[in-house]
């Protein structure tokens, strides 16, 4: 799965990398970006930077609370489950500086910060979600997850759908056929620090959750 993640970087930065052409909303630098709260999303189109919230509320859901159950879509399910077949076809790349895992050591969980070696700001593959119910709208979203590549098979036995540069538009404008085919494992060059058990709450949230414990 991936439960955390981290964007580390101004609006700006953001703009420059992904080729942005609208901003409608901007945001703030986040270090330990969890379930529930505003995270930054591109959509199609001219290339539109927004905010949704992370947990995907379906057009037909009743109670809000089932956002919690629906931060990830399984890549090989996605298509089918009623939770997500209607979302896939609204996608979005999520920007990323990098995400978390924990690897079980034991009765311990030891905390991951993983990255890419060659990309500074990467995107995940996200599919989207607009609710509205009595003139209130609510926009979610959700991350696309994978097995794990050979890297992080040491890690952890899921991953976030990492997409790549020269298929960022596919993602966001292909069929569904085509994003099929996009829905596997990254073969980016990764690289991973242990970094302090201070991420394991959300609360906590500074440039140095990010850097290695040893």
């Amino acid at each position: 799965m991936c439960g955390r993640f981290s964007l580390p970087f101004m609006v700006q930065e953001v703009v420059e990398e992904f080729d942005i052409d609208q901003v409608l909303r901007e945001f703030n630098p986040n270090y330990n970006i969890a379930p529930m709260q505003d995270i930054a999303v591109i959509l199609a189109g001219s290339r539109i930077l927004d905010v949704y919230k992370w947990g995907l509320l379906p057009h037909w859901a009743k109670d809000q609370k089932i956002t919690y159950k629906l931060i990830n879509a399984r890549a090989e399910t996605v298509a089918e489950k009623p939770a997500y077949r209607k979302a896939l076809e609204t996608r979005c790349l999520i920007p990323a500086g990098g995400f978390f895992e924990w690897k079980k050591d034991g009765k311990n969980k030891i905390p991951y910060y993983i990255t890419l070696k060659k990309r500074k700001i990467f995107a995940l593959g996200g599919i989207t979600s607009i609710w509205t119910s009595d003139g209130k709208t609510i926009k979610t979203c959700s991350i696309v997850t994978t097995g794990p590549n050979k890297f992080m098979k040491d890690i952890h036995d899921r991953m976030p759908l990492i997409i790549p540069k020269d298929k960022e538009d596919l993602w966001l404008k292909g069929s569904i056929e085509d994003v099929k085919k996009l829905m596997v494992q990254s073969k980016e060059e990764m690289q991973s620090v242990i970094i302090s058990t201070l991420v394991n709450s959300p609360k906590n949230n500074s440039p140095e959750l990010l850097k290695p414990v040893y």
